[in-house]
This record gives structure tokens, C-alpha cells and sequence, in this order.
């Protein structure tokens, strides 16, 4: 298995850092309203983490721009790529307020 897809290990790592976001009370880590039930129901399926981050000023975000990645297993890659994606990015790239794009690390 490639280095770049989700594993046991990984996934263990990611939710303790997810467990540990959920109970921040600093105001850069909040999640954005409505999000924290999405996140942990995507969660909790062993194939698919997210990994949340919020920009302030960063990188070219705005302080009101916040950006959700995924990572998956091998295992379920092609379903994200056939079903998954193209309906997130059809609905999400038509709103003014919010865009989807992937991109690939090589």
C-alpha cells in the first residue's frame, strides 16, 4: 500500500487530533456552524478522515475562509473519484460563497 492512503495507523492519529478539535475552546480551532455533526459522521466510517483547518489571513484566505480536506483508503478510492466528487463539486462550485477543486499530491 502507497504511503499517501489512509491507514489504521493513520486513522487512529487523525481522530485523536479530530477528538482533540472537538474539544478546543480556542476561537482559531472552532469549526465553522453546523459542521461539527457532518465531520463526525463522515469520521466515523474506517475509510474516509477529514481534515479540517481554518485560515486566518493565511495563504491568501481571507479571516472568514475555512477549507476542508479528505484523505481515504485505497480501498475506496475509485468510488470517490466516479460517485463522490463530481456530485461535491457540481454542488458546491455553483454557491458564490464556497468552491470544491481536488488536486492531487504526486
Amino acid at each position: 500500500m502507497l504511503d499517501i492512503y489512509l491507514d489504521k495507523a493513520k486513522k487512529k492519529n487523525y481522530m485523536d487530533y479530530f477528538h482533540a478539535l472537538l474539544n478546543c475552546k480556542l476561537e482559531f480551532w472552532q469549526l465553522d456552524f453546523g459542521l461539527q455533526d457532518i465531520l463526525i459522521h463522515i469520521n466515523a466510517n474506517e475509510y474516509v478522515q477529514t481534515l479540517y483547518s481554518r485560515k486566518y489571513g493565511l495563504n491568501g484566505f481571507n479571516g472568514d475562509d475555512s477549507y476542508l480536506k479528505f484523505c481515504y483508503s485505497q480501498e475506496i478510492e475509485l468510488q470517490i473519484f466516479r460517485f463522490i466528487l463530481p456530485d461535491l463539486i457540481s454542488s458546491y462550485n455553483c454557491r458564490p460563497d464556497s468552491s470544491c477543486f481536488n488536486f492531487l499530491k504526486t
